[in-house]
């Protein structure tokens, strides 16, 4: 996960948690999320969204991403249970953004 100036910094640094996906692959996790979920970042890019999120909240979880992604309102949050490195659960509150990051 390569990146490089002000954005990048400003994104590394936040004291949230931040994922970002590309359809339903991970493309970026700050040092927060990656210190959450205990995953480097060869693990996180490999990492799709049914490998992270509970089950039963795959479906719903999908269905917001993509209204969202092709600019269709959609619920701006929802809880779900994601997994960690080592497959414990953690109960995580997602903001849900589409954003156009230049670099």
């Amino acid at each position: 996960m390569t990146a490089c100036g002000w954005r990048f910094l400003l994104l590394e640094d936040l004291p949230a948690a931040l994922l970002i996906f590309q359809d339903e692959r991970l493309t970026y996790a700050n040092t927060m999320a990656r210190a959450l979920f205990g995953l480097t970042d060869a693990q996180l890019t490999a990492t799709g969204l049914s490998e992270r999120v509970a089950e039963d909240r795959r479906t719903k979880l999908r269905e917001i991403m993509q209204s969202r992604q092709q600019g269709m309102p959609a619920e701006p949050r929802m809880t779900v249970s994601m997994f960690d490195a080592h497959e414990a659960v953690i109960a995580v509150e997602l903001l849900f953004r589409v954003a156009r990051i230049a670099v």
